[in-house]
């Protein structure tokens, strides 16, 4: 058995003035919480940026509990999205500091919020702010078809659930959710393994009739655009000009945009060539802390255009796909050597996100 891992979004009813003055203070908060821990990301040694349970996080999730009056762990979820921003910026090699955050989006993790219905309303339960008492705030979904049909099948237990985000945009709010699936998969199916990293940004193996078919998308163009647009916002960050700021942060999320969508329509396309095809993924849970939204954004279009194209998406537990080797099974943290995967029992050399993708596929096939 195997799990469809996909992101819905779920529109809410704009909730009455009070309730958005809540709100509000909850965005603004979440946000002065994300800026102070990015600014404090630069003070820790680089071994412990990569820890999500390190004790200093928690020392900090105190810190701005005090002065925030939020639940824990939505400080601690703002804290993490700064410390995968700012890991991934170390990732790619630049080394300033984690921009400030101008977005109202808040992220929970799927213990703190609840998904009732009454009759055939359906409500989001989150909270808000600390404490046991008057802390939580219901809002109503927008009743459509497809919304009550996933929050249907959830509240039913059909389908689980995962982390979901609270976003703002104008007068809108939605909540994306991501839910879980479990679905069979004959045997006679194509299994495509996607291993995603900072080398290459995407990585595809088809094991058709036991044979590996290999497709690579290099992040070296990437690498180089990121970096000339973090540069630029710098600069004109330190010289105050805010106007100049925010166009420049539009052109480097429109670029990214557009690369992850052609990136995810090329996958999609190599998929289809196949027999039968399923995409596996690395399991939600298990992705790696280097992760930033570049990656779960490619994630969600290689989801969404894997279901138009009728192609099922499966996720696996990636544990050792980057340690083993896909020729004889050995499995050594030592095998991997940077960029190069060799094997230290049978001496097998290939690219490492070659070999991890390799061994991806092979663990989607049932």
């Amino acid at each position: 058995m195997m799990t469809s891992i996909k992101t819905v979004k779920l529109p809410l009813v704009t909730p009455k003035p009070e309730v958005q003055g809540e709100l509000d203070q909850l965005f603004k908060k979440v946000r002065y919480i994300y800026d102070e821990a990015a600014k404090r990301m630069p003070s820790l040694p680089r071994k412990r940026i990569g820890f999500a349970k390190s004790p200093t996080y928690y020392e900090w999730v105190k810190w701005f509990n005090a002065e925030a009056g939020l639940p824990s762990r939505v400080a601690y979820e703002a804290i993490k999205k700064a410390r995968e921003n700012y890991a991934s910026m170390l990732g790619n090699k630049v080394y300033n500091q984690v921009s400030k955050t101008s977005r109202n989006v808040v992220r929970f993790h799927n213990l703190c919020f609840k998904i009732e219905h009454f009759g055939n309303l359906y409500f989001l339960n989150l909270p808000i702010r600390g404490g046991w008492k008057n802390n939580r705030v219901i809002l109503p979904f927008k009743p459509n078809e497809y919304s009550n049909e996933v929050l249907q099948q959830i509240v039913s237990t059909k389908l689980s659930h995962g982390t979901g985000e609270l976003k703002k945009h104008g007068d809108n709010y939605w909540f994306n959710l991501t839910v879980k699936t479990p679905i069979e998969l004959g045997n006679k199916g194509t299994p495509v393994g996607v291993d995603m990293g900072l080398t290459n940004i995407a990585v595809a193996c088809a094991l058709s009739e036991g044979s590996p078919h290999v497709k690579l998308w290099s992040g070296k163009r990437s690498r180089h655009k990121r970096r000339l647009f973090l540069d630029r916002i710098a600069l004109l960050q330190s010289r105050g000009l805010l106007r100049e700021v925010k166009s420049v942060k539009t052109k480097y999320r429109d670029y990214m945009m557009g690369e992850n969508h052609r990136i995810s329509k090329e996958i999609v396309n190599f998929a289809s060539g196949f027999f039968k095809p399923y995409i596996v993924l690395e399991n939600l849970h298990q992705f790696r802390e280097q992760s930033n939204w570049t990656f779960a954004e490619l994630r969600t279009f290689i989801e969404y255009k894997a279901r138009e194209s009728g192609i099922p998406v499966v996720a696996v537990n990636p544990r050792n796909t980057s340690n083993m080797c896909s020729r004889c099974g050995y499995t050594d943290g030592d095998n991997r050597h940077g960029i190069i995967f060799r094997c230290l029992e049978c001496g097998y050399e290939v690219n490492a996100d070659v070999n991890a993708a390799i061994n991806l596929s092979r663990k989607g096939q049932v």
